[in-house]
């Protein structure tokens, strides 16, 4: 089990590399097309990977208040 210091530090990497992915696909959208929603598609998977993770922070931190 991680302790909620190292969900909070997972959740805020996969929200920095959420916003690298979907940073660099918008400025693929115009030249490469494909390459764009590659990247937006993998945001959108660390997106939901990242609420997830803050689902599981939150109930932990609750259950220990």
């Amino acid at each position: 089990m991680k302790t909620l210091e190292d969900l909070k530090t997972r959740i805020k990497e996969l929200a920095k590399e959420t916003v690298a992915l979907q940073t660099e696909g918008v400025a693929l959208l115009k030249t490469d097309f494909e390459k764009s929603r590659e990247l937006t598609r993998k945001a959108h998977e660390t997106s939901k990977r990242c609420g997830v993770l803050l689902q599981e922070f939150n109930r932990r931190r609750k259950r220990e208040e």
